[in-house]
């Protein structure tokens, strides 16, 4: 199924993690915006559990989108180091499928 351009119209930002100093001699992870692009987002699912920590929700999101023509072939390789942020929730990638002959990227990704 080929991607339109008028189904991407969610604005994601790519994020990478980064090891800083922490000024103690240890390391923390912090985020830092790789690329942003237009990408179809998809709901795939949503649960709620009741735990000793509260209610937690979890989503599963099926993000879709198209190489970009100015962004490094690396930087769109997305791996369990990067994440997606779109509409202020950042989601963990889960898996990705590339289709080279499409010139697409499909993510999972959850909340």
């Amino acid at each position: 199924m080929v991607l339109k351009a008028g189904d991407m119209r969610n604005y994601v930002t790519i994020q990478v993690a980064t090891r800083t100093p922490d000024n103690q001699g240890g390391w923390e992870t912090t985020w830092t915006n790789t690329y942003y692009a237009w990408m179809k987002a998809t709901p795939l699912s949503m649960s709620r559990t009741l735990d000793e920590g509260g209610i937690k929700y979890r989503k599963a999101v099926e993000f879709r989108g198209r190489y970009q023509d100015d962004t490094p072939t690396d930087t769109y390789t997305l791996t369990g180091a990067h994440r997606i942020v779109w509409n202020s929730e950042a989601y963990t990638i889960n898996s990705v499928v590339t289709d080279e002959k499409l010139s697409e990227i499909t993510v999972i990704a959850y909340v």
